[in-house]
């Protein structure tokens, strides 16, 4: 008996181990933070205490919903039933605007990309803040999960 397939949507679901890995990978009140003007240079970091952590607009709840919203599954990784955790690596700059965004966990199947492609849409966050209230770049991590629906992947299985 062939079942025929439903439509297929993007399930950005954050699982308590990776949301429990977003929220530690946000660091902790001893961070690394650089203080140069305009541009990153490694001989400018130290440890510095922050009163503040950088934050998107509106809480983590609101970022869950902008994922939901801006990512796309690419058709490549559907297409090859990839799936898994892309981590974005990227600072928070004093102005709150995003720089420096890299995928340091790798996924393939253009998933990458495609989590890349939403920063570009992303608004800016609140800039972390050290003692005294000074704005600070800030270097941080976000997971963003790929996953298919589970009801996609037992159709495969009855299709074959």
């Amino acid at each position: 008996m062939k079942i025929k397939p439903t439509k297929l949507e993007l399930r950005l679901s954050f699982s308590l181990p990776a949301f429990l890995f977003f929220l530690l990978s946000m660091g902790s009140p001893m961070l690394t933070a650089q203080e140069s003007q305009n541009t990153i240079q490694d001989d400018d970091s130290y440890p510095i205490t922050i009163e503040r952590m950088p934050e998107y607009p509106g809480g983590v709840e609101e970022l869950i919903k902008f994922l939901s919203k801006n990512v796309r599954y690419p058709a490549k990784a559907k297409n090859n039933y990839i799936q898994g955790i892309v981590v974005l690596q990227f600072i928070v700059e004093r102005d709150g605007s995003i720089s420096n965004t890299e995928v340091v966990e790798h996924v393939g199947g253009g998933c990458d990309e495609a989590a890349l492609a939403v920063f570009k849409k992303m608004p800016k966050w609140s800039p972390g803040l050290k003692e005294g209230g000074v704005p600070v770049r800030i270097n941080t991590n976000l997971p963003i999960q790929f996953k298919l629906p589970i009801g996609f992947l037992c159709e495969l299985n009855y299709s074959i």
